[in-house]
Formats: structure tokens, C-alpha cells, sequence
């Protein structure tokens, strides 16, 4: 029997990201879908958690015979330590140079009144996030669906990005697609580090925290590292499905 889902229950209750229909990551599958055979190259996720995005990026390749790996890099056990770039306050700083724009931070700022009020949490990384510290990353359970879905098309990098991202097995590597959604400064430095000389003319790097209301890490880490760079395009994109930023590092050709 065919496990592979392609119903919106399926999806559901494996908890795969459902590429079938508009959301916030339509327009990764639809860059894969045309230019992946094209550039050939495999996709980096930084912060795979519980697979919901590798499963479907996995999935999404095999359906549409398209080339490459996903390569998922995770501490599988939770955030490590946190920079001081990570600390909540930083957005003030970054609204007061002019780095973030005033509906951001109000946005923001209404964030810290529903933690307050309703949500009972706290500002440090480590509590901020409705998935908390993210050491319930199910990694076994993940392996099983890989296995299950015959996805061999997946290779999970497990432990700290300063070492597995600097490994020799991932010397080698080309990417068409970067997706970061690791949340903090450091992450995010490594996978750009990692990841940018790697990235193929044409590649797209996702930023899933660019506009982040919770991890100011992202941002600055970021703006820090592009700084230093020439021939990409940073630029925002839309979404069909809400009203939240979404914004891509695009490498030129």
C-alpha cells in the first residue's frame, strides 16, 4: 500500500505541511516547481523541530520527479544557547535605528500584552514560543515517518550547527532552496555562513523569521551578515493567506 498522503486528512494527521493548498510556504513549492530541474541542487532546513516542512519538502519532490535531497540540520534536542542578540528587548533597538518599521513594532509590543494578560509567558527565547524550548522534537517518531513514507530522499544532520554544519559530509553540498527557521542569531549566522557560497546563481534563501515578533535574533543576524554581501536581492513577498511578512534572499544569476 501507497502511504504517501495526498488528501488534507493525510496531511493533517501526520502532520506534513499541505503544499495542495494556499499558505505561508506556497511560494518555496512553487519556486521548486519551476526551477528546481533547472538548478538541481539540494534544500537546506535549518530548525526541522518535528519534520512538518522536511516531510513536505520531501514529498513534494518525489511527487513532481524533481532532483535533490533535503538536507534538515537540528539540535533534535531543543534550542542551545542563546546570544545576547536574541534577548526580546533588542526589538526596541532595532525600531529606534530604523531596522524595523513602526507597524512591526507595534505589533510587537501587542505580542507583550497578550503574553501578559493571557498567555502567561515570558520574554526570553527560551519561554517566548508556544512550542517552547522545542525539546520535544518527537525525533524518533520523525524516523519513523521517514522510513514509513519511503522518503530517502531525506538526510537528518542531528547536533549543533557549529558542527554538523561544518562537517565533511556537507562540504560538497549545492543548495537551490534555504530555508531557516531555527529562530536565533546563531543559528541563523551559522546556516548563512554554511549556506551562502553553497547557494546556486538563482537560489532562493527563505527567511521564516525575518518578521519575527518574538526572536530579534533573526533579524539583526541577517541585516549583519548581508551587509558584507553583493549579488542578492532581499525583498519581501506576499502571502495569500494572512497578513504576516514573509521575506527572501534572492542570489542573482
Amino acid at each position: 500500500m501507497n502511504l504517501r498522503p495526498t488528501r488534507p486528512w493525510e496531511f493533517n494527521i501526520l502532520n506534513i505541511y499541505n503544499y495542495n493548498i494556499d499558505g505561508p510556504y506556497s511560494f518555496i513549492f512553487d519556486f521548486l516547481k519551476k526551477n528546481q530541474s533547472r538548478l538541481k541542487g539540494d534544500i537546506l532546513e535549518a530548525g526541522v523541530y518535528r519534520g512538518r516542512m522536511t516531510l513536505a519538502l520531501g514529498l513534494f519532490l518525489l511527487q513532481n520527479n524533481l532532483p535533490g535531497t533535503v538536507q534538515g540540520f537540528d539540535t533534535f534536542n531543543g534550542f542551545p544557547s542563546a546570544s545576547s542578540n536574541d534577548n526580546f528587548e533588542k526589538f526596541e533597538e532595532l525600531f529606534l535605528n530604523s531596522r524595523i518599521t513602526q507597524k512591526h513594532y507595534d505589533q510587537v509590543r501587542r505580542l507583550v500584552k497578550y503574553n501578559e494578560l493571557i498567555l502567561n509567558r515570558g520574554l526570553d527565547p527560551f519561554e517566548i514560543s508556544s512550542s517552547g524550548n522545542f525539546k520535544d522534537s518527537k525525533y524518533t517518531e520523525l524516523l519513523q515517518k521517514i522510513e514509513a513514507l519511503d522518503l530517502e530522499n531525506i538526510v537528518l544532520h542531528s547536533g549543533e550547527f557549529s558542527r554538523t554544519m561544518t562537517s565533511q559530509t556537507v562540504e560538497a553540498l549545492k543548495y537551490s532552496v534555504i530555508f531557516i527557521d531555527c529562530d536565533l542569531f546563531d543559528g541563523y549566522m551559522h546556516t548563512l555562513r554554511h549556506g551562502w557560497d553553497r547557494l546556486l546563481p538563482g537560489g532562493i534563501i527563505f527567511l521564516d523569521e525575518y518578521y519575527s515578533l518574538k526572536f530579534p535574533g533573526a533579524r539583526m543576524a541577517v541585516d549583519e551578515f548581508i551587509a558584507e554581501k553583493r549579488g542578492y536581492v532581499l525583498k519581501e513577498i506576499s502571502s495569500l493567506t494572512d497578513d504576516f511578512e514573509r521575506w527572501i534572499i534572492l542570489k542573482n544569476e
